[in-house]
């Protein structure tokens, strides 16, 4: 059985354009020094709420 690399799952919603979407990140990695873009307007001010491992 192959291992896996255990991911967090997020809730992300953009400041600029109120989009709201579903990313996953790897495990111990913090979503806003990761440098996500929305994927509506491309802006990078972004909220991100734990969701849980994924």
């Amino acid at each position: 059985m192959p291992m896996s690399e255990d991911t967090v799952l997020w809730s992300m919603t953009c400041g600029a354009c109120d989009h709201e979407w579903m990313q996953t990140t790897p495990e111990g990695s913090d979503p806003a020094a990761e440098e996500i873009e929305c994927p509506a307007c491309g802006s990078t001010l972004l909220d991100a709420a734990y969701v849980g491992k994924s």
